[in-house]
C-alpha cells in the first residue's frame, strides 16, 4: 500500500517494516490502522468517532478530594475471560466478562483480535491488573477495589452499538457498585 493513498492523519500510525526492525519486531509486522484497512477494505470507509467539545460535553470529570478515599472499578477492553467462561467472539461482541477481584492469573484467558495478545496471555495482569489494583487497596493507596473487573472484547466497529449497548450497561453497573473511579484499560 502506497502511504501517498493513505490519509494523512492515519499515517503515523503505519509501520513499514524498516520501523518493525528498528523497534526489535520481525519485519512482517503490519501496523494495525494498515492491517485493519486491508481486511476491511471490500467495506465503506470507517469513520472515526470525534468527540466534539462544542457538541457535546467532555466526559471527563475531576477526581475531587484524595484517593485514599476512592472506591475504585476496573474495566478493560483486552478480551480477558476467566478459564470457566466463554470466549469472546472475534466480531463485534458487545458481551463483557465479569472476573473476581482475587482470580489467579493462570485462570484468566485472552481472545482478542486486535493486538498481538501474547503479553497479555504470558501476564494478563498488563490488561487486567487485578493483582496491581488489590495491592494499592491493601497498602490504603485507594480505599477499595469493587469485588469484580469487567472485560470486554473492544473489537466492536459500531459505535453506536458501544453508545447504545456496551456504555450504558458498564455504566449501570459501576453506579450499582457505587464506584468512585474507573481504571478503564484500553487495547
Amino acid at each position: 500500500m502506497e502511504l501517498s493513498k493513505i490519509p494523512r492523519r492515519d499515517r503515523e500510525e503505519l509501520q513499514t517494516s524498516a520501523d518493525c526492525e528498528s523497534a526489535g519486531r520481525p519485519a512482517d509486522s503490519v501496523g494495525y490502522m494498515e492491517r485493519t484497512r486491508i481486511l476491511y477494505s471490500s467495506q465503506p470507509p470507517y469513520q472515526w468517532a470525534v468527540n466534539d467539545r462544542k457538541a457535546a460535553s467532555i466526559p471527563w470529570t475531576p477526581i475531587g478530594g484524595v484517593l485514599e478515599d476512592k472506591r475504585v472499578a476496573l474495566i478493560s477492553s483486552g478480551g480477558v475471560y476467566r478459564v470457566d467462561q466463554e470466549p469472546f467472539h472475534f466480531r463485534n461482541d458487545l458481551s463483557h466478562r465479569e472476573i473476581a477481584i482475587d482470580t489467579p492469573p493462570d485462570e484468566l484467558r485472552v481472545a482478542h483480535f486486535g493486538y498481538d495478545t501474547t503479553d497479555a496471555k504470558r501476564d494478563p495482569g498488563c490488561v487486567l491488573p487485578l493483582e496491581a489494583l488489590a495491592e494499592l487497596s491493601k497498602a490504603g493507596e485507594i480505599a477499595s477495589v469493587v469485588d469484580r473487573a469487567l472485560s470486554f472484547m473492544g473489537g466492536i466497529y459500531s459505535q453506536r452499538l458501544v453508545r447504545e449497548v456496551v456504555a450504558p450497561r458498564f455504566r449501570d453497573i459501576v453506579i450499582s457498585e457505587q464506584v468512585d473511579l474507573v481504571l478503564l484499560v484500553p487495547v
